[in-house]
């Protein structure tokens, strides 16, 4: 209720939820949903069948989902990675999902070619001393439009 009322009260039509969510709450939210499925360090695309399934589970639903590294008790903005290839193994399942976590202006364009995802989301790899950098925030988008533009 206190994410709806969130909702309706700032006049959202888009929330990102990184918790624990369901899919039925994700629905109850009253907007459309970017929802973060976060994965572990050690995953691996042979054994993680759980991110595919909550990838699967919201996508299904209409829900965008954001792939994130697990960090215990951070909700994201880590800047850590994980394995591309458990990415790239949904990717090629067909489900759209944003990929995050660890991506650089200096990794992104190796990220896009290989994980083909339907979008990047970054955070702390375009700063500098904790404060956003405006020469790595263009480099990222310039190394971001070439690599989709040669996938």
């Amino acid at each position: 209720e206190e994410v709806a009322g969130v909702v309706e009260f700032c006049g959202l039509d888009l929330a990102q939820l990184c918790g624990q969510e369901t899919v039925e709450f994700a629905g109850q939210v009253g907007c459309d949903v970017i929802k973060v499925v976060h994965v572990a360090e050690s995953a691996t695309a042979s054994d993680d069948a759980g991110t595919g399934a909550l990838v699967k589970e919201f996508s299904g639903v209409g829900h965008l989902v954001t792939l994130d590294r697990y960090v215990e008790g951070i909700q994201g903005g880590t800047g850590k990675g994980f394995d591309w290839e458990v990415a790239a193994s949904l990717s090629r399942s067909g489900h759209p999902f944003l990929l995050a976590g660890g991506l650089t202006p200096e990794n992104v364009s190796e990220a896009i070619t290989m994980v083909k995802p339907w979008g990047v989301d970054v955070s702390s790899g375009v700063e500098t001393d904790g404060k956003k950098d405006h020469a790595k925030i263009l480099e990222f988008l310039q190394k971001t439009k070439a690599a989709a533009n040669a996938t």
